[in-house]
């Protein structure tokens, strides 16, 4: 039976080919064809092949025993590093490579030599023109109108395949012609992988048959001459990353190479924490990407090998950081190792000679116990607490109450002597503690030192609340003064002492008429009452001292009755002041000592009242006081430092002059600031 044959002209993909055959043959496929091998191939071949293994073993060309379809497909977008910055640190891990690998240079712009370029006069092309002549396959050779197709590719149908024909006639095997490889059944490679025992390679033969080049092909790259990267580092401006080509090829991933890490995306760690659960420990990678060394990052400390530190000592020692990796800062920890407590300052370093509270840190930097510190003058006990009014060392040396070493006493009769006067002024004087301080520190009456009077009142166990008001009854039996007078009397820092939770306590107990009761001829709170029980509004009450307004309440520093006369701070009517002279000079007065003594409020109050200097009177100076706008904690900090300068007082000893009663007279609020400011030298 005659057989049919069409020929057609066609072109391969976007390549330049030769002509070509495009042949419907019939029969067996010849398999008689002549071998030729890769040697034989065109020398002008430039181009270069990698990935993606055919499944069909007749399909290979020397291929490896490894498909190169085994790797996964590279993700199109790489994952986000899934390591976390350190949250706890690890334990020191096994030593990683202590000499970082030199940064991976970008791929050598020089490839290996690749096969020419296919000759564009080789291109397969179909044969339009018809022959009545025989066409088709004899043996390894192709025959048009009877004619041995040579030097030439045809496409033949039946086969689905490009074959080349060399200038025997006979189609190529094992071997490249320009950019495209013939297989050993002469068929052109397409969408697989080959292996040229030639050139020691991979290539990938793309859909359209040329060698792929400058291309992942899953997770393999194939390089400028087509050949697949192994065993080395290339970057890749797409993905903006470096990575590592394995020794099989495929990208390196969730490993070190060197010095340097690849991502689960295979891109190499740069900037970045990575934890690497084989050695148990967080690790950064610098900018640059290799592993971070023998420094901070943040609060976290880089060790030796890379490792991140934790529990430990680091930086020559002058710093620790916790359980978390984190320096430790204005905090106490326990070193077991050292078997002592230390203390990190605000900056992290340990603190040296110097107190922290009741501790004292030596030149060590480890806690004092049981021994003299800070000259000699100080006794911190077995748990490191400063020893304060008691026998210690053995029993041989006495501190006072704080503190400082005493000359032994008698038998401690200084302090009890001054207990008993306490208590003897508690049961007959009823005073307040401040009173009872300066009463017993007093040159004129016993001078007790300030610890021994320290002493007193502190085992005296007194309820200055009742003693407050015990002398508000006191002051409304035989004064006949108002609330108002008795609570100012109370508090008053040269009569009473007391404080204002104590005046008001008295007050409160005083029995005194409440508000809204038949009062007669009373103040309660600020109103007073008439004697037809009414309460006062816009008239002169009290003996014609106190002025009340229009609501009733106790007119206080203002022009009252029209505007006729004054009233002070205290709402006692006060002598018509030349344009307010009084108080405005107790006020430039305050703000001169502000300025220049930089005084506690209480000290400036005694300065301006006091007969020697001023005698301003109580209103006056508390006009001035409420208008000054002062910063009493910045007045303790600045003579804390004043202290510090001239006198080399250590902090406990500045404290105590700050909040002295007879010295600095600053609440322990104001001195606790100025302390804490002072810093640590």
């Amino acid at each position: 039976m005659k057989k049919s044959k069409k020929i057609l002209v066609t072109s391969l993909a976007t390549a330049t080919l030769g002509l070509i055959a495009l042949s419907d043959t019939t029969g067996d496929f010849p398999f008689s064809a002549q071998h030729v091998s890769a040697q034989e191939k065109d020398a002008s071949k430039n181009g270069k092949v990698v990935k993606e293994n055919t499944t069909s073993a007749s399909n290979q060309a020397e291929k490896s025993k490894t498909p190169a379809q085994n790797p996964a497909e590279k993700p199109k977008t790489p994952a986000q590093n899934s390591a976390e910055k350190p949250k706890t640190p690890a334990q020191k891990p096994a030593e990683k490579p202590k000499t970082p690998a030199q940064k991976p240079a970008e791929k050598p712009k020089t490839p290996a030599q690749k096969p020419a370029e296919k000759p564009k006069n080789t291109s397969p092309k179909e044969d339009k023109s018809k022959s009545t002549a025989q066409s088709g396959w004899v043996g390894s050779s192709y025959y048009e109108n009877g004619t041995k197709v040579t030097n030439k590719w045809i496409f033949d149908k039946k086969a689905n395949s490009y074959f080349y024909l060399n200038a025997s006639g006979n189609y190529v095997q094992n071997a490249w012609v320009g950019n495209y490889y013939l297989k050993s059944d002469g068929k052109m490679a397409k969408s697989e992988w080959i292996y040229d025992k030639n050139y020691g390679s991979y290539y990938y033969l793309t859909a359209e048959g040329s060698y792929a080049r400058n291309a992942w092909v899953g997770n393999y790259y194939l390089k400028s001459d087509g050949k697949r990267a192994k065993n080395e580092w290339f970057y890749d401006n797409n993905y903006g990353s470096y990575y590592y080509l394995t020794g099989e090829g495929s990208y390196a991933r969730n490993t070190w190479v060197g010095n340097y890490y690849l991502k689960s995306d295979g891109k190499m760690a740069k900037a970045e924490w990575i934890y690497d659960k084989n050695y148990g420990s967080y690790y950064y990678l610098t900018a640059e990407g290799s592993y971070a060394r023998n420094k901070w990052v943040g609060n976290y400390y880089l060790k030796s090998d890379g490792k991140m530190a934790k529990n430990e000592w680091v930086d020559g020692g002058r710093y620790y950081v916790d359980s978390d990796g984190k320096m430790v800062k204005s905090d106490w920890i326990y070193d077991k190792n050292y078997d002592s407590y230390y203390y990190l300052t605000a900056e992290g370093s340990y603190a040296r000679n110097k107190w922290i509270g009741n501790y004292y840190l030596k030149s060590d930097g480890k806690m004092a116990k049981n021994e003299w510190v800070d000259g000699g003058r100080y006794y911190v006990e077995s748990d490191g607490k400063m020893a304060r009014d008691k026998w210690v060392d053995g029993g041989r040396y006495y501190v006072g109450y704080d503190g400082v070493w005493q000359p032994k006493p008698a038998g401690g009769n200084q302090y009890n002597a001054a207990l008993i006067e306490a208590k003897s002024y508690n049961s007959s004087s009823h005073m307040s503690k401040k009173d009872l301080y300066d009463q017993l520190t007093s040159q004129v009456t016993h001078g007790f030192s300030s610890s021994v009077a320290q002493y007193a009142i502190d085992h005296l166990n007194a309820d200055y609340k009742s003693n407050a008001l015990i002398q508000a009854r006191e002051y409304r039996k035989y004064s006949n003064l108002s609330k108002t007078e008795i609570y100012n009397r109370l508090t008053s820092p040269r009569i009473g002492k007391f404080t204002k939770e104590e005046a008001n306590y008295a007050i409160q107990k005083l029995d005194l008429t409440p508000e809204g009761s038949s009062a007669r001829n009373k103040w309660v709170g600020y109103y007073y009452y008439k004697s037809d029980g009414k309460v006062a509004k816009n008239e002169w009450v009290d003996g014609g001292r106190y002025y009340v307004e229009s609501d009733g309440k106790m007119a206080k520093d203002k022009w009252v009755d029209g505007g006729r006369y004054y009233v002070g701070y205290d709402g006692v009517w006060q002598p018509k002041p030349a344009g307010g002279d009084q108080y405005n000079a107790a006020l430039i007065e305050a703000k001169s000592y502000n300025s220049s003594s930089h005084m506690s409020k209480k000290d400036l109050y005694d300065q301006l009242t006091s007969r020697v200097t001023h005698g301003f009177s109580s209103s006056a100076a508390q006009y001035a006081i409420d208008h000054l706008n002062a910063d009493y904690k910045s007045n303790a900090l600045i003579q804390a430092r004043e202290y510090r300068k001239y006198s080399n007082l250590s902090k406990i000893e500045i404290y105590n002059r700050l909040t002295s009663p007879r010295i600095g007279k600053f609440t322990k609020e104001e001195a606790n600031y100025a302390i804490q400011k002072l810093g640590d030298k």
